[in-house]
């Protein structure tokens, strides 16, 4: 009974021909095993914020294609009484070395306060919604802002030496190339292939499913 039922599962893997997805990363610049500048980042604050308002964003190239599924930065919260929600992460496309389009958001809440939760920061992940199509060799950006006027917030540098564009807003616009940018590292769901399922593979199918039910019933006698 076991060995029908495997060999069904069997025939359908092979004559279905099922597309193969895993997690790739499409970029990084954390050092290894997520190493990075633990003293050091770029402020991004709300327009009520204590340094006044900021929004950063770093340009990134897509290594391979497939569906945004995960980012991971390094952050934390500044206290001193403010929130330490709505730090929101857009992804955008390129425009002539600026942020263009915006892609997907994500809203990272409840970041550690620096001052008594974590000296150091903290690494975070956020899972995207699956809908945004990364492609290889394709410029993006990936945008910090606040969602909340007084939220102060730290995103951290990487601890390799890694020329990146960043884009900074502070009462202006520019992009600056920094050896050591904010550390950013964006996952896809990559498809290995696999094919729909061919006309003629319809009738083998169906053959199978004969031949597997024959076996059946000569084991249970």
């Amino acid at each position: 009974m076991h060995i029908a039922l495997c060999a069904v599962a069997t025939s359908l893997f092979l004559v279905l021909g099922l597309p193969l997805a895993h997690a790739d990363t499409a970029f990084s610049n954390f050092g290894p095993e997520f190493a990075r500048d633990q003293t050091t980042g770029v402020i991004v604050s709300g327009d009520e914020g204590e340094f006044g308002e900021r929004i950063a964003g770093l340009q990134f190239t897509a290594g391979v294609t497939g569906t945004f599924d995960r980012l991971w930065i390094a952050a934390s919260a500044k206290d001193n009484g403010r929130p330490n929600d709505g730090l929101r992460l857009t992804l955008t496309s390129d425009n002539s070395d600026l942020p263009g389009d915006a892609l997907e958001s994500l809203v990272l809440n409840d970041v550690c306060y620096v001052d008594f939760e974590c000296p150091n920061g903290q690494l975070y992940s956020l899972y995207a919604a699956n809908t945004t199509e990364l492609v290889q060799g394709t410029t993006y950006w990936l945008v910090a802002t606040s969602d909340l006027a007084a939220a102060d917030f730290t995103w951290y540098l990487t601890s390799e030496q890694n020329p990146g564009l960043v884009y900074l807003e502070n009462g202006f616009v520019g992009t600056f190339p920094f050896n050591f940018p904010p550390a950013l590292r964006i996952d896809v769901i990559a498809d290995t292939g696999g094919g729909e399922l061919p006309e003629p593979a319809l009738p083998l199918l169906l053959a199978m499913l004969v031949v597997v039910g024959r076996v059946t019933r000569s084991l249970r006698r």
